[in-house]
């Protein structure tokens, strides 16, 4: 999958494509603190740039938003869909929302997380049953619901291997 905007015709406004990212290491899950457009927790989470492929942003998302590329990645079906109050121009484009793919994660790098400041100001990592309680918007609340029914059976090291440098 490339992504491809298309210009906005007459009134009709696009959902911008992107991916999320809920991120496990042994018992916990990694969530960060935004500040850049709006104050809460999430996960990561970013969109495609024109002509990306939702495999590469992922990489680029990873490395930007934790400095780390060592990640076993598995992709899900699930979608999460929303609106945004206000509409988003990016690349001559009117986006009314966003809708990403969810991917599963099992951190592998070095205990070392190195955020990107312009858009979180911290990150922790929460146990399981306290990620409720921090997220922010409930389609992430929802995608996480489904994400730890599903994580053990997407996500193995041994099934899928190690993704990093190289």
């Amino acid at each position: 999958f490339v992504y491809q905007a298309e210009k906005v015709c007459g009134n009709r406004m696009n959902y911008r494509k992107g991916i999320c990212c809920i991120i496990k290491r042994e018992d916990r899950f990694l969530l960060f603190h935004r500040i850049q457009n709006w104050r809460g927790w999430e996960f990561l989470k970013g969109g495609l740039k024109l002509g990306e492929t939702e495999k590469k942003a992922l990489h680029r998302e990873l490395k930007e938003e934790t400095g780390n590329t060592r990640f076993s990645l598995k992709k899900t079906r699930y979608k999460i869909k929303y609106k945004w109050k206000n509409h988003f121009i990016k690349d001559d484009h009117v986006f009314m929302g966003s809708i990403e793919t969810l991917y599963l994660a099992r951190f592998l790098g070095d205990k070392r997380i190195k955020i990107d400041k312009s858009e979180h100001d911290k990150f922790k990592w929460v146990r399981k049953e306290d990620v409720l309680k921090y997220l922010t918007y409930p389609e992430r609340r929802k995608a996480f619901l489904y994400a730890i029914k599903k994580f053990d059976d997407y996500v193995s090291v041994k099934d899928y291997g190690a993704i990093g440098d190289g």
